[in-house]
């Protein structure tokens, strides 16, 4: 298993014990979230040769958890895991993946 792969099966794994004991999550939601590179200057120092423009935007995904806390209606199942991913037209997509 390489790195990045087990270290997405130990957030999907914290993500599902969460979830399970846990008394508050009647009002609460945990959501994995599953980036690729985020753009950040500690990212961009420690890998200045890759092409930033495929990296996802820390603001997208901020937004994108700001519209789940004020539309509840569009917030993943508590437990799920989300892939996200920069899109060339700007912005990124979020997909659900369990």
């Amino acid at each position: 298993i390489s790195g990045k792969s087990a270290t997405t099966k130990s957030r999907r794994r914290k993500a599902r014990k969460l979830r399970r004991n846990n008394e508050y999550l009647d009002t609460l939601s945990v959501v994995g979230i599953l980036p690729t590179t985020i753009d950040t200057p500690s990212n961009r120092k420690a890998m200045p040769d890759h092409d930033f423009s495929q990296w996802t935007q820390p603001e997208d995904i901020a937004k994108e958890i700001g519209t789940w806390i004020h539309m509840p209606p569009m917030r993943p199942h508590s437990g799920g895991l989300v892939k996200v991913f920069p899109n060339k037209s700007g912005g990124a997509s979020f997909n659900l993946v369990r």
